[in-house]
């Protein structure tokens, strides 16, 4: 879609509030690298990088194929494709400088405790962490986590402003078969009663669970939304209708 140059000024100028209550705070993304197949992922990279552009602290933690060198290389291909953009980005995960402890728990790990210096050191330097969801079990060894766990966790111990979770789903549907039934807006004493219904199921449960616990934690708001549309990051923080469900 072409836009006038009047256009474009007038959504500058609609975005501009949302840019400056957003100045200088932090907002966690979690990403699945399986939306790479959507034919969306430039957009998603470019949305990040320009919300470093305007003074907004971006941390990206992605999850990705169970192995732990296998997600490595998801991660370096993160990063280059948001330094492609004009971002300075750098990867990591858990095991770095023992950021992230994980209790083991079957084949996942479960988040026991998070030190978010190096994270909170990166953001001052203007720098974008890329976080593969990988910790540090006891033994020392790497240990794979849940992704939307991880990014809760991290989105907590940054007090972060939002935790953004991308889905292959509109959001949080009434009815799982009709898209136009998002549920836009849901407080987390809610959820409960979503989840004995049956509302919330399968991934979806996962992704509301984790960011109802990241709500309980400090994290202002959260939101699952399409990560199939593109620029589906902007719209959500840069309009009054935003695209997918908040949790707060």
């Amino acid at each position: 879609m072409n836009l006038s140059n009047a256009d474009k000024a007038l959504v500058l100028t609609q975005a501009l509030p949302y840019m400056q209550k957003y100045f200088d705070k932090t907002v966690v993304i979690q990403y699945d690298p399986a939306l790479q197949q959507g034919g969306v992922y430039e957009a998603v990279m470019s949305d990040i990088v320009l919300l470093g552009a305007v003074g907004i602290h971006a941390v990206l933690v992605h999850g990705g194929a169970s192995l732990p060198e296998t997600m490595g290389q998801d991660n370096k291909s993160l990063v280059a494709s948001l330094q492609a953009q004009g971002g300075r980005a750098i990867g990591l995960c858990g095991i770095d400088g023992g950021m992230i402890a994980v209790e083991q728990n079957g084949e996942e790990g479960r988040v026991a405790r998070i030190d978010p210096s190096i994270l909170l050191d990166l953001i001052g330097s203007g720098y974008i962490p890329v976080v593969a969801a990988v910790g540090c079990g006891a033994d020392g060894g790497a240990c794979a986590l849940n992704p939307d766990a991880a990014a809760s966790a991290v989105a907590s111990c940054l007090h972060a402003e939002n935790l953004i979770m991308l889905s292959q789903a509109r959001g949080v549907l009434k009815d799982k078969t009709d898209e136009s039934s998002l549920i836009s807006a849901i407080q987390v004493s809610a959820v409960p009663s979503l989840l004995r219904s049956g509302t919330v199921t399968d991934g979806m449960r996962s992704k509301v669970e984790y960011c109802v616990e990241a709500v309980r934690r400090g994290v202002k708001k959260t939101f699952i939304i399409d990560g199939r549309i593109p620029h589906s990051i902007l719209i959500e923080m840069f309009s009054d209708e935003g695209i997918g469900t908040m949790l707060y």
